[in-house]
């Protein structure tokens, strides 16, 4: 019965943030700046999804789109989280060198340990991890400050908390990946059922925050 569910899933994502997608942009000149950061992210996210799916179906190895999607998805969700974290995080130049050398050695896996034609498991973890960090001192940052709560600040925390949970959970498959990569082990379709299942309910959640933005906005009008 999951495997059966497994061929639909994949589909259900881009579904879904398509839905998304169109929402922001029929609604962007209303869209909070922070939000704009993040669909950013979810029309480059998007259109990976999209060409996936075109390069898969006439055959084509499209693990090249992983390693530009890593990359854009590390700098759209730290320039994210430099825009929405404490005053010290979006004026420090320190962060913004730190995204420049973590893009540098994203770049050079590509170029030298794992190439294009192959899966980036060393970047796509690093990556994980690093949005984990972000998610964890977003949190840690709300619990020590007094913000004005608001449509669009309990969205952002709906987000926040889909990230965490979402990038915690496909941490170890990242991982142990090029475990098997590397022995020519075939990983077991259950973690990619998995990777499905979570990165479906996250695009759902982000969906429901955004739409709770714009409901709320439209009704006070």
């Amino acid at each position: 019965m999951l495997k059966s569910w497994a061929y639909i899933f994949p589909y259900l994502v881009p579904i879904v943030l398509a839905i998304t997608c169109l929402t922001l942009l029929k609604n962007w000149n209303k869209s909070p700046i922070k939000i704009k950061y993040l669909a950013y992210f979810l029309f480059w996210n998007l259109f990976i999804e999209i060409m996936a799916r075109i390069t898969s179906y006439y055959g084509h190895n499209n693990l090249f789109l992983l390693h530009l999607y890593t990359l854009m998805e590390f700098l759209l969700l730290s320039i994210f989280y430099k825009k929405i974290h404490k005053p010290e995080w979006r004026n420090s130049s320190y962060f913004s060198i730190f995204i420049f050398c973590i893009s540098i050695l994203i770049i050079l896996n590509s170029i030298i340990l794992q190439p294009l034609s192959g899966f980036n498991s060393y970047a796509k973890t690093l990556v994980q991890f690093i949005i984990i960090v972000y998610a964890f001192s977003y949190f840690f940052y709300l619990s020590h400050v007094e913000i004005k709560r608001s449509v669009e600040q309990n969205s952002l925390r709906i987000i926040n908390s889909s990230i965490l949970i979402y990038y915690s959970s496909t941490l170890f498959i990242f991982m142990f990946s090029n475990y098997f990569f590397v022995r020519g082990i075939r990983m077991l379709p259950e973690f990619w059922i998995f990777n499905a299942i979570l990165n479906l309910i996250f695009h759902f959640f982000i969906l429901i925050a955004i739409w709770k933005i714009f409901k709320i906005k439209k009704s006070s009008y």
